[in-house]
């Protein structure tokens, strides 16, 4: 089975595993909102909602202009568990691969195959990875695989398992680190 450099099986950290995506219902297609994240967040005692407040995280609706975890690592919450370190972008993004039940990826462009994802570009146009917040990282003869900071947008997988006529396998990946590299390949 292919893998890209650098993926992390599932960390959750600190999540509590009574609320991993086995013991849930699938989550209808949908963008992450920080308002969810913050409620995930307390929920695995994370977070207090008393912190939440004083920070003013979530007490604006969700504009669209940044992802959701790079709002809340912009407010630099601390960890509830000492010696509460903030939550940091990276951190956020392990911590929502392990909550999803996604490999983490951190992108390392010296690891990836370049030429490899090159030959993908002309299947996923820029316009349609950034809609979706993908990028693939990785291929070979038998699957793809994309990382993605949209872990309940889904659509996209059937329509590029049709076109690339291969598997699709997503990785948790950092938003601000897709988009850079989304730039840089396209």
């Amino acid at each position: 089975m292919l893998a890209a450099p650098g993926i992390h099986p599932p960390l959750g950290g600190g999540a509590d595993l009574r609320s991993s995506p086995a013991s849930r219902p699938r989550q209808p297609e949908h963008r992450l909102t920080v308002k969810e994240v913050l409620d995930e967040l307390v929920a695995d005692g994370l977070l207090d909602r008393a912190e939440i407040e004083r920070a003013g995280v979530g007490s604006h609706p969700d504009r669209g202009e940044l992802h959701p975890l790079v709002v809340v690592a912009n407010k630099q919450l601390r960890h509830l568990q000492a010696p509460h370190p903030a939550l940091s972008l990276e951190w956020l993004t392990e911590w929502l691969a392990g909550k999803v039940g996604l490999p983490y990826l951190r992108i390392d462009p010296l690891k990836l195959d370049i030429a490899a994802v090159e030959r993908l570009l002309p299947y996923v146009s820029y316009e349609y990875a950034a809609r979706y917040q993908i990028l693939p990282v990785a291929a070979d003869e038998r699957q793809v695989v994309f990382a993605t900071a949209e872990p309940y947008l889904t659509g996209w997988q059937d329509v590029l398992r049709q076109a690339l006529r291969r598997e699709i396998q997503r990785v948790i990946a950092n938003p601000l680190d897709l988009n850079r590299y989304q730039l840089e390949f396209y």
